[in-house]
């Protein structure tokens, strides 16, 4: 499938989605043990990217409901070429109108990410990460959020959903 747009020409590549099946009744072999328990419906699993580590301006091309999650993922296409599933905010941007930005950023656009030194207080954010370019650890959830209280010099204070 091709998606035509001002400056990208993306094609949705089938590296993206593993399909995988249920192993029940199995053993590490992968014979039959229990007789009772069988194998289910065959789903897919998207590659979601949670580093997020290029630096490159993003199209959201489609936006899919993922079988394993309960929130909503977005196709979204680079402007060097490369694809990848990221996981959307609540207020997601329409597909194929609005860019995400990456990297440093003059002003807060929905799903676009950025150093938690750039952030004003009073925003909230989801999809943090602890330690920089690991990956995405806290607020990934669906309708899951933090909030900004403040920012020192080296640590930026945060409010969890959980209090």
């Amino acid at each position: 499938m091709l998606y035509k747009n001002r400056f990208f020409l993306c094609r949705i590549k089938k590296n993206l989605i593993i399909g995988f099946s249920k192993r029940a009744g199995r053993n590490f072999f992968g014979r039959k043990t229990i007789l009772t328990q069988s194998g289910g419906v065959f789903n897919k699993n998207y590659i979601i990217d949670y580093r997020r580590n290029l630096q490159h301006n993003a199209i959201l091309l489609a936006i899919h409901k993922d079988v394993n999650r309960t929130g909503l993922i977005g196709l979204v296409c680079y402007e060097n070429g490369f694809n990848s599933y990221i996981l959307l905010s609540s207020d997601h941007i329409e597909t194929g109108v609005g860019k995400i930005v990456h990297g440093f950023l003059n002003k807060l656009k929905s799903n676009s990410s950025t150093f938690l030194l750039n952030l004003p207080t009073g925003n909230f954010i989801h999809h943090i990460e602890i330690m920089p370019m690991k990956g995405a650890v806290l607020s990934r959830a669906a309708g899951c959020s933090s909030f900004v209280i403040s920012k020192d010099s080296l640590y930026t204070h945060l409010k969890m959903n959980s209090g």
